[in-house]
């Protein structure tokens, strides 16, 4: 598979097209792996366990090169899998997430339905243990971490059936959340971080209490970031109702300004808490985030 089917395979205009969240994980992570992030994916899941001389046809991945050039010998390296690793997934359904703008193929919460389906199947089939909640004004649907097939099937099930509503009030249900993980791991947490009162450094404290990892994916949509409206228009508060009637020229500068200062607070957070960031929209290919968790998984 070349560059360009890849980049096809995990765009969202044609993931966004097919209502199986089933499908959309299989098709995004057997991608993935099969084309241009095999490298990446390579060794992870695994644990070093010990060397044994080379045989013909074995991985040329797997050769100590540095043993090679020491001893003249060459050596390759014996894997075995790691057992009971836990991956959480936090995805937030608030009603800010629904939003799709008109060049989008997607909306934000589609999109990170997609990511965390994907991140699941693709968690499952390392073998590792994987849980999920979602929130909104509360916990809106929470599966305790297990593996099998069973499990998965419950998991994607349950992101399928979701559907963004309400205020998110990140603070009180990420504390919920993470007072419940009793076993360290990786959390994954996908919000568009809007509408926020709390303080981004706070909720990663949060998060990070337990010497958990963590992978921030910040979802917007383009709309977000360059405000292309041409008024005047009625923008809607998703979450509140509530409404204002401008002419967009009049408010663009100021409310690009404080998007950035907003996307660059929430960036900072991460980098102070050694949390994992990953800023994307909903028309970016999903294997990005594919590729930063299993980073974020090297790490654990």
């Amino acid at each position: 598979m070349d560059k360009t089917q890849l980049t096809e395979i995990l765009s969202p205009s044609v993931l966004a097209k097919i209502d199986n969240y089933h499908l959309i994980a299989r098709i995004v992570v057997e991608g993935f792996m099969s084309g241009m992030h095999r490298s990446a994916y390579h060794g992870f899941g695994t644990e070093f366990l010990q060397y044994r001389n080379y045989s013909p046809g074995d991985d040329f991945k797997n050769i100590d090169w540095k043993v090679l050039g020491r001893l003249d010998r060459i050596y390759s390296k014996v894997y075995r899998e790691e057992t009971n690793f836990n991956c959480t997934i936090i995805l937030d359904s608030s009603a800010s997430m629904a939003y799709k703008g008109s060049n989008s193929p997607c909306s934000k919460f589609k999109y990170a339905a997609m990511l965390a389906a994907s991140i699941a199947y693709l968690a499952s089939k390392q073998g590792d243990k994987v849980g999920a909640y979602a929130y909104s004004g509360g916990i809106t649907a929470y599966l305790p971490s297990s593996n099998g097939q069973g499990h998965l099937n419950r998991l994607i099930t349950g992101i399928s059936a979701l559907k963004p509503t309400g205020k998110a009030l990140h603070g009180k249900n990420i504390g919920l959340i993470a007072g419940s993980i009793r076993r360290r791991g990786i959390i994954v947490l996908l919000s568009d971080f809007l509408d926020t009162d709390e303080d981004p450094a706070d909720l990663l404290k949060t998060l990070r209490a337990s010497k958990n990892d963590c992978i921030i994916v910040n979802t917007y949509d383009r709309d977000e970031t360059s405000f292309p409206f041409k008024g005047p228009v009625r923008f809607i508060d998703s979450e509140s109702g509530e409404s204002i009637l401008t002419d967009p020229e009049n408010v663009r500068a100021e409310y690009l300004s404080s998007m950035e200062r907003h996307l660059e607070k929430i960036r900072k957070a991460c980098l102070d808490s050694q949390s994992d960031y990953l800023r994307v929209s909903s028309s970016n290919d999903l294997g990005i985030v594919l590729s930063g968790y299993l980073n974020g998984r090297g790490n654990v």
